[in-house]
């Protein structure tokens, strides 16, 4: 029996406890994706402030429109269009009449060809009736003397431009103001920008968010929102201008983490296999070592049996030539003790073979021989044992031809 290499097993073991600990842990593995939000209490008083701002804005703009509308009561037209120059975003006057012939009158800020195109205010129920698709016809609800209704106020169409501000004058003659939404928008955002530039919550706060304004573009913080992603928090900011708002998206980062059920199984099952390894590279080291000696051992007792037996035979050998003729019985003995020599000589020879298999040194040396005259020699050599115990042997010959055999392994099997 062939004892495998003990360091070849400990070498496998080992590694099949490498690989199974490093497909537990591949197996434990997770990953997931981690929201980091920005700072939303930052952002929420940033908002606050902002709010205050465009409100200010606001009432700083409408306290203005009030002012001009009593300006330009009683003036005329070189003066109406000086006035409203100076005033950011109006881009028409109007006065309108109700309950009387006189037709509405509209002074355009520049007048031009592009005047043509801008829409027109008129009161409801106004005769003549307002003409045309360009009119904007302000609620009578807003225009109409009523009880303690306020002579001055805002109309903002659906889907236009455009704005009108309206004061009353009078229950039948009302001044309106045209403006261009997108040009007070563009103001607002300025005055926003410098706002921002001064220290500010805003300065503070960390993570992806960004100022949009109604037109939908950045004010501020980011320049572009991240793709195909909707904002993780909405801030509204609402004014008559119009909506600006803040959003924000959470930080999203890939985070590896490992089960812990699957890593203890894993480790268990590697330590195993290694402690496993450990004691059968012990147990193999030693049953080789073990091994080793025991031919070591045959070897030597081998060696030490031929000489002698050699010497027997030979001496055998020379009595029997020297003291011829001998008496039967003498001859019969000394012819039992050189079966014997002969029988142990093959014992040793056996033993040599299988310390040669044993060591993965055995040869085999071939030349042609007969195989039914190595069998009939053998015969020969066991048929006084044979005799002795009573056994008869039969045997047929049909191996006469020569073969490239081992006479000698031929002869032990």
């Amino acid at each position: 029996m062939r004892i495998a290499s003990p360091t070849f097993t400990l070498l496998s073991l080992l590694a099949a406890a490498a690989l199974v600990l490093g497909s537990g842990w591949r197996l434990a593995m997770r990953s997931e994706e981690r929201h980091l939000p920005p700072d939303r209490a930052a952002l929420r008083k940033s908002a606050a402030e902002l709010q205050r701002e465009l409100l200010r804005l606001e009432t700083l703009f409408q306290q203005n429109l009030r002012g001009l509308a009593e300006e330009t009561a009683e003036a005329g037209d070189a003066s109406l269009r000086e006035k409203c120059d100076v005033f950011y975003g109006v881009v028409q006057f109007s006065r309108l009449k109700r309950n009387t012939p006189e037709r509405d009158r509209h002074l355009p800020v520049h007048p031009g060809p592009d005047a043509a195109a801008l829409p027109v205010p008129a009161l409801a129920g106004a005769t003549p009736p307002p003409p045309g698709d360009r009119t904007i016809v302000l609620p009578p609800e807003d225009t109409s003397p009523a009880g303690d209704a306020p002579d001055f106020g805002w109309f903002i169409p659906a889907g236009s431009p455009f704005w009108v501000v309206w004061k009353r004058l009078d229950d039948d003659e009302v001044d309106a103001f045209l403006i261009d939404r997108r040009e007070i928008i563009a103001r607002v955002d300025l005055s926003l920008r410098r706002w921002l530039a001064k220290p500010s919550p805003f300065s503070a706060a960390k993570g992806l968010f960004q100022i949009e304004t109604p037109e939908g573009t950045s004010l501020a913080g980011l320049a572009e929102a991240p793709a195909g992603r909707d904002p993780d928090m909405v801030l509204p900011l609402v004014c008559r201008f119009g909506d600006w708002q803040i959003v924000a998206w959470d930080r999203i980062t890939p985070h590896t983490f490992y089960d812990p059920a699957t890593l203890a199984l894993s480790s268990a099952i590697a330590a195993v296999l290694a402690i496993l390894g450990s004691i059968l590279f012990f147990q193999q080291r030693r049953a080789a070592r073990l091994a080793e000696q025991r031919v070591s051992f045959v070897n030597r007792v081998s060696h030490e049996l031929g000489t002698p037996l050699t010497n027997i035979l030979l001496n055998l050998d020379l009595i029997e030539d020297d003291h011829a003729p001998l008496p039967d019985a003498v001859r019969h003995r000394l012819r039992l003790v050189s079966q014997e020599a002969q029988r142990l000589s093959r014992l040793v020879c056996n033993v040599l073979t299988f310390s040669r298999q044993e060591r993965n040194q055995l040869k085999l040396s071939p030349t042609p021989l007969v195989p039914d005259e190595i069998v009939e020699s053998v015969l020969q050599q066991f048929q006084p044992a044979l005799e002795r115990r009573g056994i008869s042997t039969r045997w047929n010959g049909d191996a006469k031809q020569r073969i490239a055999m081992d006479g000698d392994a031929f002869a032990q099997i």
